[in-house]
Parts: structure tokens; sequence; C-alpha cells
């Protein structure tokens, strides 16, 4: 009774407060268990010729970049990427970076709105608008935007946005969502068909077998909780926080950081010190040593030939999260 008669009703009335929470339009948006399931769905839909091409960046995500790997290798299409500046000072750098590639021979490009590990929040809009003046098809993989950003999806004007609300939203994993243009919602299906094929977009996200749908009810609770605080407050309180920490550890280590201020959420990657003791652990031992020995866990990696760390602030950090950071990453002698 609970799946045929009391499910769909309810996963409606959060669909609706959803779009409205992140600015899609009504019946544009669907359910998915992750931005990975989500943008594969996508892909499946529309990479079917050799002749298609995709642009991706080196700043996409591993996951999302293999979708495409995998799927443009099997039918012989074409994947590009672009080299994002790094450290970026501008947002017309990216665009300046795109200008190359944008020829009109690409089918799909994926943008990022907030890179996964160097943590830049891209010039979307402007982005979006390059990339439909030469005919090509826009996938926004949103991740880390719900709750981080002031999201309007339908002004941002991509083909497709994708989003997670278990990050910033702080709802369970198993909960993201799928915006699609008007346009272009009855020709994406989920990359899992089952028996509502055909039967529309929602039908076929809704339905694609039997799950636990207990992640999708539980996101009209995260947006009570949201309401609660103050979605401006609490955004404007994470950024700012991340903001000052990008400058606080940058000076700390006397080094710098990845995006500047107006290109960052919050979160934030900056350059670890030159230090041939901690170049010698690399990422993985400097990450696992963190999380042992100091109950930090942040993500650490290498890009231009450099260690970077990255930083992410939520409403139960402080200041004194990111002086434990500074002072844990110095005290480090290998040992």
């Amino acid at each position: 009774m609970f799946l045929n008669q009391v499910l769909d009703p309810e996963l409606k009335k959060l669909a609706e407060r959803l779009s409205n929470f992140v600015g899609a339009s009504p019946g544009q948006l669907v359910f998915t268990c992750n931005t990975t399931e989500a943008i594969s769905g996508v892909a499946h839909s529309i990479i079917r010729s050799p002749d298609d091409e995709v642009l991706l960046t080196d700043q996409t995500h591993e996951g999302v970049a293999n979708i495409f790997l995998h799927l443009c290798g099997r039918v012989g299409a074409r994947v590009n990427r672009v080299a994002l500046p790094w450290p970026v000072r501008s947002g017309t750098e990216i665009l300046d970076a795109f200008e190359p590639y944008l020829t009109g021979s690409t089918r799909l490009v994926v943008l990022d709105h907030v890179s996964s590990k160097q943590s830049v929040v891209m010039p979307l809009k402007a982005l979006v608008r390059a990339c439909q003046r030469v005919g090509s098809s826009v996938i926004v993989d949103g991740a880390h935007a719900p709750g981080m950003l002031d999201l309007g999806v339908s002004e941002i004007g991509a083909d497709w946005y994708v989003g997670n609300c278990h990050k910033w939203l702080l709802a369970p994993k198993g909960a993201a969502f799928l915006v699609a243009a008007a346009d272009k919602s009855r020709a994406t299906h989920p990359a899992t068909i089952s028996t509502s094929y055909g039967r529309g977009f929602w039908n076929e996200f809704s339905w694609t077998g039997t799950r636990d749908p207990s992640a999708w009810l539980s996101i009209g609770d995260a947006l009570d909780f949201w309401s609660q605080v103050g979605e401006k407050a609490g955004r404007d309180y994470m950024c700012s926080l991340a903001n000052w920490a990008g400058e606080q550890l940058a000076s700390d280590w006397h080094t710098e950081r990845g995006a500047v201020s107006d290109m960052t959420g919050a979160m934030v990657a900056v350059r670890l010190p030159e230090n041939s003791v901690l170049e010698a652990a690399g990422p993985e031992t400097l990450h696992n040593w963190l999380l042992r020995a100091h109950k930090i866990e942040v993500p650490i990696f290498i890009h231009g030939g450099s260690l970077w760390l990255r930083i992410s602030t939520h409403l139960y950090n402080d200041e004194s999260d990111v002086f434990r950071l500074s002072q844990a990453l110095l005290q480090y002698d290998g040992r």
C-alpha cells in the first residue's frame, strides 16, 4: 500500500519544495540517489554516435569523467578536456581557457558549479551562454552547490543540472536530484530502465525498481532545518569562514590559495608548505596521519606538481578548527 498509494504523492510534494529551494521550474526536478547516477542517466540518453564529442575539464570529478570515458569509448565518440588555470584569479581566465574548445563540434559540455577538489566556484552563467552560442548542450555537476550557494537553477540556463542533498543540505546519503530543461526531459531516461519506461520523466526516475526511499523522504526535514537556521545566514557563515580559512592557512604556511574570494564558496584549496618531508609523505600518508593523530579529515591532492589541501566549512565549524589544522601540518615530521 505504501509504495503504490503513499510514496508517489509524498515524493511529488518534496520535489515541489526542493524545486523552490534550488530555483527550478515546477515539474522539471526528479530524485536520484547521487549525482553520479543522475549524470549517468543523461550520458546514456545522449551518447550514441562516433560523431558525438564531449568536453570535460581537468577539474571534472573522476567519477563523472569515467562515465563519459566509458560510454564514449564504447561508441567511438571523442572526449576532450580543457586545462583550467590554476591557481585562478578571475572568471575571465576560466572563460578564456574554454574559448578555443567551443567550436560547435561538441555535442555536450560538462561543467562543474563548484569543482570538487579545487573548490572553484565557476562563472557558470557566462560559461553556459558561451556553450549555447555554439550550439552545445550543457550539463552542470552541482554536487556541492545546494545549500552552499544561492541557487537559481532555471536562471543558469543549462540543459541539465544535478545536485546532491547529502552534502551542504545535510540530508542523508542517497538523496540527490536531476533537473532537465523542458525540451530535454522527454528524451532523458535513467541509466536503470524498469517498468516505468516510456511513462514520462517523473515516472521513469521515481521507479527504477524496488529501493529504499527513506533518504528522499528525509529531504523535507533537511529543508525544515535550513528554514529554521535561515538559508542566507547559514550560507554567509559557511562561505565567510572558508574565505577566512583560505587567507589564514596561506599566511601561516607562506603559500597561496587556489581561487580568489569571489570564486570561493564554503570550500577552499590551499597549497601546502614547500617541505621535502611533506612531499615525501604524499597525499594518502598525510591524510591518514591527520585523521589518526589529530582527528582532522581533509582531502589532499597533487595538482601542478604541488601538494594542495581542501578545507570545507559548515555550520558546526569555527576558527579553532582551522588553527588546529594549520599547526598540525607544521608539526609533521614524517614519523
